[in-house]
């Protein structure tokens, strides 16, 4: 009977502390001197409590709540920049889809800016604001993308703000970065196991056999669960902003339904000149005939 193993660190947070603190209720029953890993489990119950503090704070600072909300913001900007872009490659105007090859190239470069973490989704954002309002700017006129841009650009300047706000709130909060506290409790965790495995190896199953089976169901539920995690609903917002940008590509899918129509009309004009024209241009040339037969009598 071996321990499983489990990529505690690919956990989200709340479920990263409730799975650490099963653990811990786990070895607390079974006993920790009994395990062996009397010293490590008090390492352990420290950098918990430490993640139990920091992880209080994070959830309870308002700015967290509004940082999601724009981000979730941000998203819906970019993605509407993008669904411009794919319109503007099959425009009946060659130059607007010129600009829309342009700016497809530009966007793949940087990726899926909207799966980024926080502070690189940032930077991605300012980097490309800053090429869709300069080098790349008569593309996105052309496209009618610059309301969208400036709305990118304001959502990413108010996520900044919020990081900024929360950042000074946690100045008198207790201090350390959740990734490394996080990884101070997986370390610990992993240690624990492996001094245990080493114990099987040494002098056999004996007693740990309870602790091996209970930990082993523990880590198979929460492997279970981080397979079904899905994706956080839409807020109202997220469909508020979709609704918006629906609307957004629908007006612009219109004014190119029209100018369609529009050129449709001017080539059945221009069609009709040239009826009329080939008309005359066989009138003439009969003309030319029975001038020349009258020469010829």
């Amino acid at each position: 009977m071996e321990l499983n193993y489990i990529q505690a660190y690919r956990m989200r947070n709340m479920t990263h502390f409730e799975f650490h603190m099963e653990i811990l209720a786990l070895i607390d029953k079974e006993g920790a001197v009994k395990l062996g890993i009397a010293p490590l489990r008090a390492n352990y119950g420290q950098a918990f409590t430490s993640w139990d503090i920091l992880l209080k704070k994070i959830i309870k600072s308002k700015y967290t709540k509004l940082m999601k909300q724009t981000d979730h913001e941000r998203d819906q900007k970019y993605t509407a920049i993008k669904d411009l872009i794919n319109v503007a490659l099959v425009h009946h105007s060659p130059e607007v889809r010129d600009a829309g090859e342009r700016l497809k190239i530009l966007t793949n470069t940087y990726g899926n800016i909207n799966t980024k973490p926080y502070h690189e989704q940032s930077a991605a954002v300012y980097n490309i604001v800053q090429e869709f309002n300069g080098a790349y700017k008569n593309d996105i006129a052309l496209i009618r993308a610059k309301d969208v841009v400036d709305q990118l650009q304001e959502a990413n300047y108010t996520f900044k703000q919020y990081v900024d706000a929360r950042d000074a709130e946690n100045e008198n909060k207790p201090k350390g970065d959740a990734v490394a506290v996080r990884k101070v409790v997986d370390d610990i965790y992993y240690d624990i196991n492996e001094t245990i495995a080493a114990q099987i190896k040494l002098n056999g199953l004996g007693e740990l056999g309870p602790y091996i089976s209970m930990h082993n169901v523990i880590t198979d539920r929460y492997k279970k669960m981080m397979k079904q995690a899905k994706p956080h609903p839409k807020t109202p917002e997220d469909k508020e902003a979709d609704t918006a940008n629906k609307l957004q590509i629908r007006s612009i899918n219109e004014e190119i339904k029209s100018e369609l129509a529009t050129i449709a009309e001017h080539r059945e004009i221009v069609n009709k000149h040239l009826a009329i024209i080939s008309e005359h241009r066989k009138h003439i040339k009969e003309l030319r005939a029975e001038i020349e037969s009258v020469k010829e009598k």
